[in-house]
């Protein structure tokens, strides 16, 4: 008699393999674009100059003209301007500040450039003040506090060959120079600064308030004698924003689309490892796990590059651009 034994055919086992499966998948990816890591080069090239330039631009945008305050204005919203000749100065200057309650006074004075038709505005003007402290900056040395002590913006100092510890001879006093300064929201501003209620003789007094533009015509009718009033709005940044919304969203546009593109070409080129994977046993689901495991790797490595590269692009090229704007850049 004679006994056949049959075997049980062989069966794929169902299922997709779980956790070890997508491992083995993962790290089968990560060796290949290790290995083949100049042949997706220009892939990576061409994504780190994207983000690069992507994040570059987006400063530019943002930057070249934005400005968080005024040049002249600071952070208030009027300019209420008294001539100096005005006989209730003192007393004018306290109707405004009654009316509007925080205020910014600043003394003016016009020197005259020997040899030039330029003149220069010598201030009295608080380093600190509620809406003019963002129209200052001090470069070296110290701020003004006393009496005969000035400081000077570069083009003062170049005109007039003045440097710190120095002497400035200017109408009749003497006055020591103690600091450099400079307005960061425009770097042609050139000046003088004094200690406020240091100019015996101002020309005008400027005085910066936040006003409401209601408030501004009943103002206007209260008897104060060469009163001048300019007014700059509250601004609108909405369209800015939008611009500055939209260049990011093509940016971003674009750099997508260039990894797609790459991505492509790469998968075109590894049909055989996919078909010899899929062969072993690789389902759909996996084959479509090695390319977004590829694509997180090099998108990975192509965004961290490209941010290093721009940010490092972006801090060189403030210094240019400041000086094209002319006004001063928090990198």
């Amino acid at each position: 008699m004679t006994v056949t034994l049959e075997r049980p055919a062989t069966t794929r086992p169902e299922g997709n393999g779980g956790g070890p499966a997508r491992r083995a998948v993962t790290r089968w990816a990560w060796r290949m674009f290790k290995r083949e890591w100049r042949q997706q080069a220009l892939v990576l090239i061409l994504l780190v100059v994207a983000m690069a330039a992507t994040i570059v631009g987006l400063g530019l945008a943002s930057n070249t003209a934005h400005l968080k305050a005024d040049p002249t204005f600071g952070t208030a919203n009027t300019i209420l301007s008294l001539p100096g000749s005005d006989p209730n100065l003192a007393s004018d200057i306290g109707v405004v500040q009654s009316r509007f309650g925080v205020t910014d006074v600043m003394a003016h004075q016009t020197i005259s450039v020997p040899g030039s038709v330029a003149t220069i505005d010598l201030r009295a003007q608080n380093p600190h003040g509620a809406y003019g402290a963002v129209t200052l900056r001090l470069n070296s040395g110290t701020y003004p506090t006393r009496s005969g002590e000035v400081a000077v913006t570069s083009g003062v100092a170049n005109t007039f060959g003045l440097h710190l510890g120095s002497t400035w001879s200017e109408g009749g006093r003497s006055l020591l120079v103690v600091g450099t300064v400079e307005n960061p929201l425009d770097l042609l501003d050139q000046f003088a600064l004094v200690a406020p209620g240091q100019l015996d003789a101002p020309e005008q007094v400027t005085i910066l308030v936040n006003a409401k533009p209601k408030d501004l015509p009943s103002f206007n009718l209260g008897g104060l004698g060469g009163l001048n009033v300019s007014s700059r709005g509250s601004g609108n940044q909405t369209g800015s924003e939008a611009l500055i919304l939209v260049l990011g969203s093509l940016a971003l546009l674009f750099v997508s689309l260039m990894g797609v593109a790459g991505f492509t070409v790469t998968a075109h080129r590894r049909l055989r490892a996919l078909g010899m994977l899929g062969a072993l046993g690789a389902t759909d689901r996996h084959v479509r796990l090695v390319m977004l495991a590829n694509g997180a790797a090099v998108g990975g490595t192509a965004a961290l590059a490209g941010a290093l590269v721009g940010l490092a692009a972006w801090m060189a090229l403030v210094p240019t651009l400041q000086s094209a704007v002319e006004h001063r850049i928090d990198r």
